[in-house]
């Protein structure tokens, strides 16, 4: 990760990019290296967030660390090249802050997690016979929770079929699961405002959109908005309740 990627994820992750950094971004998102950078360093930040017993709180920072450590270096490990001094120098303050950060974090009271809430329904589709390969390739990817590779496929057969709200839902859950929350939010408000079967759960996955990225007020507003008739309101009610 050089200096010019370290800044752009910290200004992602902190709400501070403009509209063509935005897009930007969404852009690079596409490539899965990239994507996997800023995961990473997302689950870090998270980590230092979540309280935990010291003892076992120390043990995840230090295979988080570890595993910002290999984002730094991996790449220019394999192809042979020197790293930069600089890099050098942002990798070793990165860790330094988070590990610092980690001292008056630990101590902080645990909010709801996003991992506690995202069980998906498998991905079922059913599609014309010209589709079937792509259908069952987006399936798999899906199921198998390789999201960059089912929003590209996903993304196929929705160009294909572009009024299909479980389409839409599943590609927007794939977006979420690979930081592209713009994209996501899109499909799952218009889902939310039409009339299908599938929108109880676009305003679910919606606030969940909220929860992950750490935007606690919209997720309330979202959770609000969920009828008592909606199969995910004894769970919006209890994250709510958390929040």
């Amino acid at each position: 990760m050089n200096a010019e990627e370290y800044h752009l994820i910290e200004k992602y992750l902190n709400n501070d990019l403009t509209e063509d950094e935005q897009n930007d971004f969404d852009s690079r998102m596409e490539d899965e290296q990239f994507a996997k950078k800023v995961r990473v360093y997302k689950e870090v930040s998270e980590s230092l967030k979540a309280q935990e017993k010291s003892k076992h709180g120390e043990e995840d920072l230090k295979l988080t660390l570890e595993a910002v450590s290999s984002e730094f270096f991996a790449s220019s490990k394999k192809n042979g090249r020197t790293i930069p001094l600089r890099n050098i120098y942002w990798a070793a303050a990165a860790c330094i802050v988070l590990a610092l950060s980690f001292v008056f974090i630990i101590s902080w009271p645990s909010g709801p997690n996003y991992n506690d809430y995202s069980d998906y329904e498998p991905l079922t589709l059913s599609s014309r016979s010209e589709n079937q390969s792509l259908t069952m390739a987006a399936e798999e990817a899906f199921n198998g929770k390789k999201y960059t590779e089912a929003a590209k496929l996903l993304n196929q057969l929705l160009k294909a079929d572009p009024e299909n709200p479980r389409l839409k839902v599943y590609l927007a859950i794939s977006y979420i699961e690979i930081d592209n929350y713009t994209a996501a939010e899109n499909l799952l408000t218009d889902v939310a405002q039409g009339k299908s079967v599938f929108q109880s759960a676009a305003s679910w996955y919606l606030a969940l959109g909220y929860l992950r990225q750490d935007k606690t007020n919209a997720c309330k507003k979202q959770l609000e908005q969920i009828p008592e008739t909606s199969p995910y309101f004894n769970r919006s009610k209890e994250l709510l309740d958390k929040l």
